[in-house]
C-alpha cells in the first residue's frame, strides 16, 4: 500500500505556516545566513527520514520525520530578546499539532494516523541569537501513517 506522502508534507505545511508573523514559510530550506532580517521570521519544513514498520502479513505502517526549522533577526532593542517572537511562534506549533475535533492524535485531515512533536523527547532545540544575530529553533515532527 502507498501512502500519500506529497500530500502529508502539503497538509502538515498548510498547517505550520499559518504559524502567525511569519515573513517566509517554504518547503525549500535556505540557511539563516542566506537571509536578510527583514526575511524573518522564517519557517523551514524539511523531510528527514522515513522508517518502515512492518508486521508479517500486514502492510507496512511508517514513521515520516521532519524538522520545521524557525529564524528569528535579533531585535534592535537591546532589552527585547528574539526569544518573545519565537515562543509564540512555538507555542503556535504546540497547539497546531495538538489533537483536534475530540481525536485523541492530530490527523492532518484525516490523512495519517498521528502527527506530533516528536525527537529526542519532544526536545526542541533553541539557540538563542549565537548565529549571526539569529536565533535558531529547530522542532522535531513524527508522523505515523495508518496501515
Amino acid at each position: 500500500m502507498n501512502i500519500p506522502r506529497e500530500s502529508i508534507y502539503v497538509a502538515l505545511f498548510e498547517l505550520v505556516s499559518l504559524t502567525p508573523g511569519l515573513v517566509t514559510a517554504s518547503r525549500r530550506f535556505r540557511m539563516f545566513s542566506e537571509m536578510q532580517p527583514e526575511e524573518m521570521p522564517a519557517l523551514f519544513q524539511v523531510q528527514t527520514a522515513e522508517r518502515a514498520i512492518q508486521q508479517r502479513g500486514l502492510p507496512p505502517k511508517w514513521e515520516l520525520s521532519l524538522d520545521l526549522f524557525l529564524y528569528v533577526a535579533q531585535s534592535r532593542d537591546p532589552n527585547q530578546p528574539s526569544t518573545t517572537v519565537l515562543n509564540a511562534m512555538i507555542d503556535y506549533l504546540v497547539n497546531a499539532l495538538a489533537p483536534t475535533n475530540g481525536n485523541a492524535t492530530q490527523t492532518l485531515g484525516n490523512l495519517v494516523h498521528h502527527a506530533w512533536i516528536s525527537g529526542e523527547a519532544g526536545k526542541i532545540e533553541i539557540f538563542e541569537g549565537v548565529f549571526q544575530n539569529v536565533t535558531v529553533a529547530t522542532v522535531p515532527v513524527s508522523i505515523f501513517t495508518a496501515a
